[in-house]
């Protein structure tokens, strides 16, 4: 079972003979976001193993997201351009949270304004 902590009541089997494995291992052993945090991994351990992919569907919220400072990868984590500029990201943000300028225009965000609103 993966997980460090014995409230986990995961079905995932841990490969991993360390009872208590940190989240890079967890990581490179393949396990999902969502795996991950279903045995105690927070968002912060899991944003130190690269985790990007898959926050949204493990449950983590976009304001969560934005307070431990993701910015790169925020549309491959599974947020639209909506959530984050109503989470209050920044236009400038907009690019490497993986979102074409295109996406951003049609969101309202406009040429030249550092702010989330138009």
């Amino acid at each position: 079972m993966l997980g460090r902590c014995p409230a986990s009541t995961g079905s995932v089997t841990n490969p991993n003979p360390n009872p208590n494995p940190n989240p890079n291992q967890v990581r490179q052993e393949g396990f999902t976001c969502a795996e991950a945090t279903a045995a105690g991994y927070t968002l912060l351990e899991l944003k130190e193993a690269g985790y990007v992919e898959g926050l949204k569907a493990a449950g983590f919220s976009i304001e969560e997201v934005r307070g431990a400072g993701y910015v790169q990868g925020v549309k491959a984590a599974g947020y639209t351009l909506d959530e984050a500029k109503a989470a209050g990201y920044r236009p400038m943000d907009c690019k490497a949270a993986g979102f074409s300028f295109d996406e951003a225009a049609a969101a309202g965000y406009r040429a030249g304004n550092p702010y989330p609103y138009p």
